[in-house]
């Protein structure tokens, strides 16, 4: 359960705040570049540290890297409800998705961890899945909610009880778990990949804006390939790299990554296009714009739990 909350308070929080973003909008009178960097800025975080994340959980112990994780987010999520300006936000926000690395990638490994039983682990890991799916569902109603009651602020303060309660429950009840012989931070390698994945940001958000051939947008775009080269050329290299790069020579691997990367890249990209286009075009409530979204999530709500049993019978290949 502790996990499980952990996982389902991350979940919420990746869909119950776009429906707020058009509030957030007129309030700090922002453009659409501004208010992209406010969903961008928590994906950076994330993305940023996630790999580092499971080699320090392995190192230091994930039941106190999973505790640390929770009470960083519980403390920027409350930063963000309080934000005065954009640049608050955005830093809180980025804040918030590297603590949300740290949460999501020791959640699984804590539920593994607490049962030996192959059966029990399985029942586990789907209550697991059906809870976090659940607060995935739940999210675009609840932002609706949320932002036309009490205002944009609040469907940040929303998962504070969540991730006080997951915390009560990791040190009541979670036993600390490790790898002694985990391989070591590769700090260059994860300086680089931020260097590339934020001015790969900085190009698409920007890029529309101050125009794809203007100074700044081919200088971050020109970091992001020398970024991406010198990240490949050092992880090569590296003899306990961050990412191993040599699995992309597998094609089913790689096609695998490339499936997910677009899977969500298009899912987020509409999130942001359905709460512009409801809200701001279409006039709509931000209630009415968190039920259109919903069924989205209650999709995955539906069917996220089954697809482990759907795969054993008809194989991940054909199910995919």
């Amino acid at each position: 359960m502790a996990a499980s909350l952990g996982l389902g308070m991350i979940f919420l929080d990746a869909l119950i705040v776009n429906v707020a973003l058009p509030d957030v909008q007129r309030e700090f009178r922002v453009g659409e570049s501004g208010l992209q960097w406010v969903v961008a800025a928590y994906t950076i975080g994330m993305a940023a540290v996630i790999m580092s994340s499971a080699t320090i959980a392995d190192r230091v112990g994930r039941r106190r890297t999973y505790s640390v994780g929770l009470s960083v987010f519980v403390v920027s999520s409350c930063t963000c409800g309080l934000a005065p300006n954009l640049g608050v936000l955005n830093v809180a926000r980025g804040i918030q998705g590297t603590a949300a690395a740290a949460v999501s990638v020791t959640s699984l490994a804590l539920v593994s961890a607490a049962f030996d039983d192959p059966d029990q682990k399985a029942r586990a890991i789907g209550i697991w899945t059906a809870i976090a799916a659940t607060a995935l569902a739940l999210g675009p109603a609840l932002g609706g909610v949320l932002s036309e009651q009490a205002g944009w602020r609040s469907v940040f303060f929303v998962t504070v009880p969540v991730g006080v309660g997951a915390l009560v429950l990791t040190a009541r009840h979670v036993v600390e778990s490790g790898d002694g012989s985990a391989r070591s931070l590769d700090l260059g390698g994860q300086a680089l990949y931020v260097v590339a994945i934020v001015a790969f940001a900085w190009t698409v958000i920007e890029g529309p804006h101050q125009g794809w051939l203007s100074p700044s947008i081919l200088t971050t775009s020109t970091i992001f390939v020398l970024g991406l080269v010198a990240f490949t050329t050092w992880e090569l290299r590296s003899r306990e790299p961050m990412m191993d790069v040599r699995l992309f020579g597998n094609r089913t691997y790689t096609l695998a990554n490339i499936t997910l990367f677009t899977v969500l890249f298009c899912f987020y990209g509409i999130l942001l296009v359905f709460t512009q286009g409801w809200q701001n075009v279409r006039d709509a409530s931000p209630l009415v714009t968190g039920l259109v979204i919903a069924p989205i999530a209650v999709g995955q709500m539906i069917l996220a739990p089954r697809v482990g049993g759907w795969m054993r019978t008809v194989g991940a290949r054909r199910q995919r």
